[in-house]
């Protein structure tokens, strides 16, 4: 079943009522699931960061536990 989130988003440290948008979309595939994650309005002194953020405390979790499990 394919699906889409999209969800308004932002850092504690961004500047007030500044706010990005995420999309997760899943698509099914014949061996499981793809997942393609986009965020845009981040704003561009935090770009960086907020993409290590992702990668350390979102992805690389999540597949080792998917492996896992």
């Amino acid at each position: 079943m394919n699906k889409k989130i999209v969800q308004s988003w932002r850092a504690s440290d961004w500047p007030e009522n500044v706010f990005s948008i995420s999309t997760f979309e899943f698509l099914e595939k014949d061996n499981g699931t793809s997942l393609t994650f986009t965020q845009v309005g981040v704003p561009e002194e935090f770009e960086k960061d907020i993409e290590k953020g992702w990668e350390d405390f979102y992805w690389k979790p999540l597949k080792k536990y998917l492996v896992t499990h």
